[in-house]
């Protein structure tokens, strides 16, 4: 599968979670497959955009809930959110030392042409291929899923199989 754009912005960067969204927005970045990984090389967990958030105006907006999870803003807040607190959950567990500042978010954005004129469903299935592709190729060079992924590949069967936008090195 082609992708318009790719890009990676590390947390550190930026001052409110919030700041995430506008970061999507100025980009006009709707339909991506997202990677949280550590500044020393970890992967946390894989994801995909939501179809709906952008068009009620917020951009990023999974990202930036999950985000909102980790250690480090000023004024935290996840109590009012179950996605930042599984996310301020899993990196308790897994990730005890980091914060917002040692965590890359990785964006494939796919919203081509081609791939904007599929209707909703296939868009997500297409989505959703992708990252099952990632979860196996990390799952076959490292023997597990990433702590963030936590649901059987099993599961996830129904997928379609596409392209690759992703490259994860098997040596």
């Amino acid at each position: 599968m082609n992708h318009i754009d790719q890009f990676s912005f590390g947390l550190a960067g930026f001052n409110r979670a919030i700041d995430i969204t506008h970061n999507f927005k100025a980009k006009n970045t709707t339909h991506y497959v997202y990677m949280f990984s550590t500044t020393f090389g970890e992967t946390i967990k894989y994801g995909i955009s939501s179809d709906r958030e952008w068009r009620y105006g917020t951009f990023g907006n999974r990202i930036y809930k999950q985000a909102l999870g980790a250690p480090g803003w000023p004024n935290r807040n996840c109590n009012g959110d179950s996605s930042a607190k599984e996310f301020a959950n899993l990196l308790e567990i897994h990730f005890p030392n980091i914060t917002k500042n040692d965590i890359i978010v990785s964006i494939f954005d796919v919203a081509t042409p081609q791939f904007l004129k599929n209707d909703a469903t296939t868009r997500k299935l297409i989505l959703e291929s992708e990252e099952l592709d990632l979860l196996q190729k990390y799952e076959k060079k490292y023997k597990s899923l990433p702590p963030g992924n936590i649901q059987s590949l099993r599961n996830r069967g129904h997928m379609k199989s596409y392209s690759s936008l992703f490259e994860v090195d098997d040596t």
